[in-house]
């Protein structure tokens, strides 16, 4: 039975947390690298994510949906509650007047996006529509791969066409709904899950030894995108994601295959490893109107997020990952075991 390690997957997650930081902390003009960045995230869950389910079914036959839904909570939701119950307090302390409920309870069963997109602020937790994303395919994609989604490529290629039409189409109308809806996103993690099963079949290319290097420029050169207003960002959300997920399926395939050593830098990596907290803390921090003030104060806030995320995944995320309580939930194909330490999964 072989054994699957993908160091160089740990260092695209790096670049991708690295693109959020960017954009959101404003210290430099890419505005759209938040768009890159999270794109990113979707193709490489779509792939791990995939990869993992097809190696369980070819070595026990299906998908043990409890063990897999039990994962994805154990994974996700100690470090999300205490990411929301710390913010709650936090705005409490600084008596900024905020909806405190209001803008806690939506990420907390991850209809984040949704209520954005019917018109509700969620303040600190705006860019938590994304997690909604994610967890939005967990709950749906295992059920499908189970149902055999993955056995004709042709097909699940054609689904993907028509999703990326379906999201351009809404976001003519509305561009809101095009960015932040899981219909309208599923294109991006469906491309992981297409490149996932392609590979899985035996399915290669040739590609340039800098192949991964190219992607990862260019997806750097398409954060530099000008934006003129908030308008014109989401605008641009309809169709640059789109073009940015392809490059991103590029990459992870070229990481995967090629295993370059610049994506497996131990820098890269230790983001990479510390992304889940670094993504939930540094938007709210850049809030905050002390650290909002200039580049010096959001670069700060970016170091507090920083240091609470390495608290985040050295204290919650990293001890439940080693925990007993995890063991129970782990496949019983080793394959899986080690495809799930590579995703954090």
């Amino acid at each position: 039975m072989s054994v699957r390690r993908w160091p160089a997957l740990d260092g695209l997650r790096g670049f991708a947390i690295l693109f959020v930081l960017a954009a959101h902390s404003a210290i430099v003009n890419v505005y759209v690298a938040g768009q890159i960045g999270v794109t990113l995230f979707f193709v490489l869950s779509g792939f791990l994510i995939t990869y993992l389910l097809l190696d369980e079914v070819d070595d026990t036959g299906g998908v043990d949906l409890k063990a897999f839904y039990g994962r994805r909570a154990l994974r996700l939701l100690p470090a999300l509650l205490v990411y929301l119950v710390g913010i709650a307090l936090l705005m409490s302390i600084l008596g900024l007047g905020l909806p405190i409920w209001d803008m806690t309870w939506p990420p907390a069963v991850y209809m984040a996006n949704y209520v954005q997109i019917l018109g509700q602020d969620l303040y600190a937790h705006r860019h938590l529509w994304s997690l909604a994303v994610e967890e939005h395919f967990y709950l749906v994609w295992p059920v499908l791969v189970w149902l055999g989604a993955t056995r004709r490529l042709k097909i699940l290629g054609l689904v993907l066409v028509g999703l990326v039409a379906w999201r351009v189409g809404i976001g003519a109308v509305n561009p809101v709904w095009a960015y932040e809806s899981t219909d309208t996103n599923a294109y991006a993690l469906g491309l992981g899950c297409l490149v996932a099963a392609a590979h899985h079949r035996g399915w290669r290319m040739r590609l340039h030894r800098r192949t991964a290097e190219a992607g990862v420029i260019l997806l750097a050169f398409l954060s530099l995108v000008p934006v003129r207003s908030l308008d014109h960002l989401y605008e641009i959300g309809v169709w640059l994601p789109p073009l940015a997920a392809m490059v991103a399926a590029l990459c992870v395939y070229a990481a995967v295959e090629l295993r370059p050593a610049f994506l497996g830098a131990r820098g890269l990596r230790w983001f990479g490893g510390i992304s889940y907290g670094l993504y939930l803390w540094h938007a709210p921090l850049l809030q905050i109107p002390a650290l909002a003030a200039s580049r010096l104060t959001r670069l700060t806030a970016v170091g507090l997020a920083i240091g609470i995320a390495w608290l985040s995944w050295t204290w919650i995320e990293s001890p439940i990952l080693k925990s007993r309580l995890r063991q129970r939930f782990l496949p019983r194909s080793r394959r899986a075991e080690i495809m799930i330490s590579n995703s954090q999964a």
